[in-house]
């Protein structure tokens, strides 16, 4: 089962970006507490968040699990319950140091060590000035989103009526 939310792409609104990447981090880790330890529907629900730095207003977060079919509307209902939780309640400190350490940490180590992240972090620098202030600000623009920004970035996409869901079933 798989549900999605539009979202924007990453260079109109950075923060706004940042802010919803962070909404996806605290939706995995909200997902992830009901949908597996709490009910045990199954081991891996996951989620992702796409922004594209190429093309304007193309982006969606969405989330994915492999479950028995019969959980499939669990699934759905949940998520979206979780999702509007997040636009309508906001998140805590906790699912903010959740999301956020993870997130600064992978970057901290992909910067220091890892030549593929400069290889797609560079591409385009040459004719697209904001990609270099974009890896230039990629950790400080994390460390900036607060918990409002969250819950505005939320409330801008995780819509119900905006989601689109897609299941595979056996015959």
């Amino acid at each position: 089962a798989f549900i999605g939310w539009p979202t924007d792409d990453f260079m109109t609104d950075q923060q706004d970006a940042r802010a919803v990447r962070l909404a996806e981090q605290i939706l995995q880790n909200r997902l992830t507490d009901k949908f597996r330890v709490e009910k045990g529907l199954t081991y891996s629900p996951s989620t992702d968040y796409v922004s594209s730095t190429v093309f304007p207003h193309y982006g969606f977060v969405a989330a994915e699990v492999e479950t028995p079919p019969a959980n499939i509307e669990a699934f759905f209902a949940d998520t979206q319950s979780i999702a509007t939780d997040i636009a309508t309640n906001g998140v805590t400190a906790d699912d903010m140091q959740r999301a956020r350490a993870p997130r600064i940490e992978t970057l901290s180590r992909a910067q220091q060590s890892n030549n593929a992240y400069w290889l797609s972090a560079l591409g385009g620098a040459q004719t697209d000035k904001r990609k270099l202030t974009l890896i230039r600000d990629t950790i400080t623009g994390l460390q900036k989103v607060t918990a409002d920004d969250v819950k505005r970035a939320a409330a801008k996409y995780f819509l119900p009526a905006r989601a689109w869901k897609m299941t595979v079933t056996p015959q």
